[in-house]
C-alpha cells in the first residue's frame, strides 16, 4: 500500500509541476504580447503589472 501511495504522490507532483510550467509559459507569452502597449494603445515599454 505504501508503494502505491508514493507512486500516486509522484504522479500528482509531476502533474502540478507541468501545470505550473504551462501557466508560467502562458503568462510570459501574454506579458510579451501586452508589453508594447496598454489597452488604450499607448506605448509603455514594460510588461503589464510591473
Amino acid at each position: 500500500m505504501k508503494e502505491n501511495n508514493i507512486k500516486r504522490n509522484i504522479k500528482k507532483e509531476s502533474f502540478n509541476e507541468k501545470k505550473q510550467r504551462i501557466s508560467s509559459v502562458v503568462n510570459s507569452i501574454l506579458e510579451e504580447n501586452t508589453s508594447e502597449s496598454d489597452p488604450d494603445g499607448h506605448y509603455t515599454g514594460c510588461p503589464k503589472g510591473k
